[in-house]
């Protein structure tokens, strides 16, 4: 007999009538009249389990108990046909392998499921024997929304309209359908783009067309979730198949030779590599974000330029910006410029689209804006070429304060020689105006123009180095999260939140120019003064500022100064020298990071 394992886990009624079943059983009789046979059904189940290790030969009283329950109307319930599913995943999962009677009793209940709890439950089986068209059955949907609910199923609010609204085009074009549903790469292998070749019509290029438009206009929303015989509802964005079926739209654009392509697919990676607070909060399909990046920078041309420049502007994503980077160092190479360089050059030309101006005047003025953080300069030539001639930079490089080094500030002036700055044509180097560099009078004088600005230039906050202005408090995780990512810091999980870390603390960073800022937050054990939960808490500690190359040891409980030489290395009995750093450095990397704005209370930290 097959041995099922201990039973005193169970209820002593429940025990009790296991082990009578269990005679029977054994005698090879059935229970008689007046068998609770949703019992005695889940009895039969569980004389599947052989072992921890598994396996596959069952005695025939077994199998024959199984096939009796199998072939009756028994009143399950939607959680017993759940509890039933899982019960013969996981005996499969430990190695029992004759899933054909591992399934027979569950796949005999299976109808009281939604549909895509049948699909999540039982998709993955291929080969059932003589309950291959009763599996099918339950898997397949009919109609042309069913159609395409049989290849991606419906886990979020996506592929409920490429069903219901797509159904009839999309069932037209299931071959095409189904080849996205492979796209589970990081990118598309060597075959896989060219069955896409094979099967793209100019209806299937229109509906990309707009499918893809869908998706970069999409934000997610409500979607019912089933559990057994429980119903809820929760925001989802992409979730399953889906995920798969928008990557393969994506890379399905490598391949077609519209202009149309690299905007719309700037747009759609700027959806799903942003959230629902913007781009400092969690992406909401990194994945497929990565695919649109991957594309353009496959593609290659510099047509790509300002829609890799757009999701530079807005995702923060670590692994979308190191993308974006790499493929603008490759067509900066190739035009033999520095990134910063091409980006100057590359802008639309006459002709484009109100979208791509727009696209264009954005990412323009994030890199005007980061020139100012980072004190870019240039040549007074370079800045009338590039931005104060130009059609999409011009009214914002115009409307900003302009200085040389050592010298005046002003803005641009048109006379008929060309473009001045303060009375001068400067014939060095160029930056534009910081408020953290300048006299209280002069940035009042400017101030008090009232300027308008494509971004805070004369208004922008100027912080004095106040050690307590970053130390000591007790943030909100999450609040200060989103700010600190939309501000350009990484590494932003700690404690509960990063798994390599066991000590609840770690080193958010943020680089700037020849200099590196960096600040230690941990977990504060505890409640809030709001009562707030401890794990949604942290305190801050000092920030410390470094050169480029100067690299602290990464090892835990580790605090030594790592890339210098040894006469170099601060004693124990003294702090690590800091090095000398304009105060717009510390003015522009605290900004956005006031405490005050996600502080739980205003008590200080101890410690």
């Amino acid at each position: 007999m097959t041995f099922a394992g201990n039973w005193d886990h169970l209820e002593p009624a429940t025990r009790e009538a296991y082990r009578r079943f269990d005679a029977l059983t054994e005698q090879g009789l059935d229970p008689g009249p007046g068998t609770d046979w949703r019992l005695y059904g889940t009895y039969a189940h569980t004389k599947l389990w052989l072992s921890p290790q598994g396996g596959h030969d069952y005695d025939e009283r077994v199998l024959r108990l199984v096939r009796t329950v199998a072939g009756r109307a028994v009143g399950w319930t939607p959680d017993d046909a759940w509890n039933l599913a899982e019960r013969a995943g996981y005996w499969a999962r430990q190695g029992h392998t004759c899933h054909e009677e591992l399934y027979r009793i569950p796949l005999s209940a299976a109808h009281l499921l939604h549909p895509q709890q049948r699909r999540d439950l039982f998709g993955h089986l291929t080969d059932l024997g003589e309950l291959q068209p009763l599996l099918e059955s339950l898997l397949t949907e009919e109609g042309p929304a069913g159609a395409v609910r049989n290849v991606i199923g419906e886990a979020d609010p996506f592929a409920t309209m490429l069903a219901e609204e797509y159904g009839s085009r999309l069932a037209g074009m299931l071959p095409l359908l189904r080849h996205w549903a492979t796209a589970d790469a990081p990118a598309p292998g060597d075959g896989w783009l060219p069955v896409v070749c094979d099967l793209l019509t100019p209806e299937a290029i229109a509906l990309v067309h707009e499918l893809v438009t869908r998706l970069a206009a999409y934000r997610g929303g409500p979607f019912v979730c089933h559990h057994a015989d429980i119903s809820w509802s929760e925001d989802r964005f992409l979730k399953g198949r889906t995920v798969s079926v928008a990557r393969g739209l994506i890379w399905t654009c490598e391949v077609i030779d519209e202009p149309w392509v690299p905007s719309l697919l700037a747009d759609a990676a700027v959806t799903c590599g942003t959230g629902h607070d913007g781009p400092g909060s969690t992406c909401r399909s990194e994945t497929v974000a990565d695919g649109a990046v991957g594309v353009l920078a496959r593609r290659g041309a510099a047509e790509t330029v300002t829609p890799l420049a757009l999701i530079q502007t807005r995702v923060r994503a670590a692994s979308v910006q190191e993308r974006v980077a790499r493929a603008l160092d490759a067509l900066a190479d190739a035009a033999a410029l520095t990134r910063d360089q091409l980006l100057d050059r590359i802008l639309p030309a006459a002709g484009a689209t109100p979208r791509e101006v727009e696209q264009a005047r954005t990412a323009a003025r994030y890199r005007l804006e980061q020139a100012l953080i980072h004190q870019r300069e240039w040549t007074w030539r370079e800045v009338g070429e590039h931005f104060l001639d130009h059609p999409v930079t011009g009214p914002d490089a115009r409307a900003l304060v302009w200085r040389i080094p050592g010298g005046p500030s002003g803005l641009p002036v048109r006379t008929v020689d060309g473009w001045e700055l303060a009375g001068h044509r400067p014939e060095g180097t160029v930056a534009l105006w910081h408020p953290a560099g300048a006299s209280a009078e002069e940035v009042d004088a400017w101030r008090e123009r009232g300027l308008a600005q494509p971004f805070e230039q004369v208004l922008r906050e100027v912080y004095a180095e106040e050690p307590d202005r970053v130390a000591g408090h007790v943030v909100r995780y999450e609040l200060a999260r989103t700010e600190l990512i939309r501000h350009g810091w990484t590494g932003v999980s700690i404690g509960y939140w990063e798994h390599d870390c066991h000590e609840g603390q770690g080193e958010v960073v943020r680089d700037l120019a020849d200099w590196q800022a960096r600040w230690l937050l941990r977990v504060v054990e505890g409640m809030s003064d709001e009562g707030w939960d401890l794990d949604a808490l942290c305190a801050t500690n000092p920030m410390t500022f470094h050169r480029e190359g100067q690299e602290r040891c990464r090892r835990r409980r580790c605090r030594r100064w790592c890339g210098r030489r040894s006469s170099e290395r601060p004693t124990s009995q003294s702090p690590p020298p800091r090095p000398a750093r304009t105060p717009s450095t510390w003015s522009t990397t605290t900004t956005g990071i006031g405490t005050r704005s996600y502080a739980v209370s205003t008590r200080r930290c101890p410690g």
